[in-house]
């Protein structure tokens, strides 16, 4: 799942693949899927640097996968993260506040009032979808396996 200021993108794996994670505990899924995520966000990221039109806002274009906030699935995004965070001490004038550069990163994306959108968040997920879910898909296929014998060591299943 890609999420960019409350715009969300899901995207699925194969079948045979979903009703196997499904029947798992959620640790297990957490362990297989969160290696898998950050495979499947790595083209994602990489294709947004390079769309996107500014280069400060390029250096803090970023991912991450945490676990969900309900259930024992795993999230992933690509997002513009705070500058101040990383180091980065850059900071623009909007409206007579003091912001994080990380705002025109929004600004880019979505557009102003005075400033047609520059969209490069959404077209790099549109772009990647496809190498993207079959990265999340080899990955998570190569983490169950792992997963299957280190249960099997302890005499355990991953059910």
């Amino acid at each position: 799942m890609a999420t960019s200021a409350g715009q969300t993108i899901d995207i699925v794996g194969d079948a045979e693949l979903r009703a196997v994670l499904r029947e798992l505990r959620g640790s297990t899924v957490r362990r297989v899927m969160m290696p898998a995520v950050r495979a499947g966000l790595s083209p994602i990221n990489k294709a947004a640097k390079r769309l996107c039109p500014s280069k400060r806002i390029r250096r803090l274009i970023g991912t991450r996968a945490a676990k969900a906030k309900r259930g024992s699935g795993v999230v992933g995004r690509v997002e513009v993260r705070e500058a101040a965070k990383h180091g980065i001490a850059d900071t623009v004038q909007v409206e007579g506040r003091t912001v994080g550069f990380e705002v025109v990163g929004n600004f880019l994306e979505f557009g102003t009032r005075h400033m047609p959108a520059r969209s490069f968040l959404r077209p790099a997920v549109e772009m990647t979808r496809p190498e993207a879910l079959a990265r999340v898909t080899e990955k998570a296929r190569e983490r169950l396996e792992v997963e299957a014998r280190k249960q099997a060591k302890k005499g355990r299943s991953l059910r």
